[in-house]
């Protein structure tokens, strides 16, 4: 009984640093230069 008390536990906290860290993300896009926050630009020119 102990031991699925310890495993549940476990789980739990697993299941809300994943929310947690879920919900803290920076929004943004990646592209081939890297991560930017913010909206995706439109119509970038090419280099």
């Amino acid at each position: 009984m102990t031991v699925a008390l310890v495993l549940a536990g476990l789980v739990a906290s697993g299941v809300f640093s994943l929310v947690a860290s879920a919900f803290t993300a920076p929004v943004g896009y990646q592209d081939e230069t890297g991560f930017h926050l913010g909206k995706q630009a439109q119509g970038v020119a090419e280099k």
